[in-house]
């Protein structure tokens, strides 16, 4: 987001350049609410997922929210 915004030539611009260096991760099996709960105390809308050194993917906080919303309810 940040780069788009920044009005940044996109094609001529490398990803280190905006990437979060280090950025704070989650296993693949960690639970969603772990996940959430890092995010939402660090201010982050995304979350890496990694397994070892590979990257598995990114989570959301709107893939969390989704999730929430489709489990059922107890009672």
């Amino acid at each position: 987001m940040k780069a788009a915004a920044s009005g940044a030539d996109l094609s001529a611009s490398r990803v280190s350049e905006w990437m979060t260096p280090d950025p704070q991760t989650a296993s693949p099996d960690m639970s969603a609410e772990d996940a959430a709960q890092i995010m939402l105390l660090n201010g982050f809308r995304h979350l890496p997922v990694v397994d070892g050194r590979t990257v598995c993917g990114v989570v959301s906080l709107r893939d969390l929210f989704a999730a929430r919303i489709r489990r059922p309810r107890p009672g």
